[in-house]
């Protein structure tokens, strides 16, 4: 397992989000973004599991979209630039707002469908 990074994780989660516009301009890069999107997942498991199931849930969903699914960079990016600022962030690394999940679907039970088990 790769040592945590919150810098290598946002070039990720930057170079996912400006390809994303070049998707949205028509440009066949999803596979791209895919790609930084579990890149990224993989920088942040150490310190946070269920953020890094947060960005894989966007990239499942993202590969399955047949439209523009729009992913939350900015506040992805707004929660690191905060966890940042926190000394001992990476043993007591904050709770996900929920502005992190936004465009993903909910579950039966109210929960966020983060696709824990499914092996994409």
């Amino acid at each position: 397992m790769r040592k945590p990074c919150l810098q290598c994780f946002r070039k990720h989660m930057g170079n996912a989000a400006v390809l994303m516009e070049e998707v949205l301009d028509g440009y066949p890069y999803r596979f791209l973004v895919c790609g930084h999107l579990d890149q990224a997942a993989q920088e942040i498991r150490r310190w946070s599991p269920r953020l890094a199931t947060v960005v894989r849930a966007h990239r499942i969903r993202l590969q399955n979209a047949d439209f523009d699914y729009d992913i939350p960079f900015e506040e992805i990016d707004r929660f690191i630039s905060d966890v940042e600022l926190i000394p001992d962030h990476d043993t007591n690394f904050p709770e996900i707002p929920e502005s992190c999940y936004e465009g993903l679907e909910r579950n039966a039970t109210g929960g966020w469908e983060l696709y824990e088990g499914d092996q994409r």
